[in-house]
């Protein structure tokens, strides 16, 4: 396994939650991708992996954790300076087209769906849809930027506080487009429940890509 050093340069909290912006000299890389972190004086010393937050034209690395355990915990732990070893990025979650772009988002799942939809913007004008779920407003990363983000259909849903952004959790039904491409990123439940919703309501497997955050 080829290995590279990153070099932590900011860090930005929501909640308990943290995305790390970091330096590295890792190969290209494609929106959507995940990296698998190595510490080797753990109990895990194959690692864990982690979706990008960051998106491949963008300067700086980034790395979105929610703190769940060993690994998490320590990277939440992580301060402008620090570093750490990772692989280079593989996965296949992002679906090439140029049809209609949508997004069903749960907590820290936003990462790997925001690289796709910087990019996505970067390189075309294609139609994007978000719908992004969290419990409070203020524990879900990216809500400032997403909101200031350029030709973005989105919806925010929160679900167990007080907001103006209030509600129930997201309904696929309410989110489905001619000739559009679905994708799914959260925890167990919440993936589960979108895909089969959107199976259910007739779009096909085919269209449909889903990546699990552990909780």
């Amino acid at each position: 396994m080829d290995a590279y050093k990153a070099t932590v340069v900011a860090r930005e909290v929501y909640g308990k939650n943290v995305t790390l912006f970091f330096k590295t000299n890792m190969p290209n890389y494609e929106s959507g991708q995940y990296i698998t972190i190595v510490f080797e004086d753990t109990e895990i010393p194959e690692g864990k992996s982690y979706s990008l937050s960051s998106a491949p034209f963008e300067d700086v690395h980034s790395i979105t954790i929610k703190p769940i355990g060993e690994y998490s915990d320590r990277l939440c732990d992580m301060q402008p300076g620090d570093e750490f070893l990772h692989t280079e990025a593989y996965g296949y979650f992002n679906i090439k087209t140029d049809r209609p772009l949508v997004c069903l988002a749960a907590g820290v799942g936003i990462s790997p769906i925001w690289s796709v939809i910087k990019q996505t913007r970067h390189d075309s004008e294609r139609e994007i849809t978000l719908a992004y779920s969290g419990s409070s407003l203020s524990s879900m990363p990216f809500v400032d930027d997403i909101k200031n983000f350029n030709e973005l259909n989105v919806s925010f849903h929160v679900t167990q506080e007080d907001s103006p952004y209030r509600s129930d959790r997201i309904s696929a039904k309410d989110y489905i487009k001619g000739g559009a491409v679905y994708l799914i990123c959260g925890p167990v439940e919440f993936t589960r429940d979108m895909w089969e919703q959107l199976v259910n309501l007739g779009i096909s497997e085919i269209d449909i890509s889903t990546e699990v955050f552990f909780e």
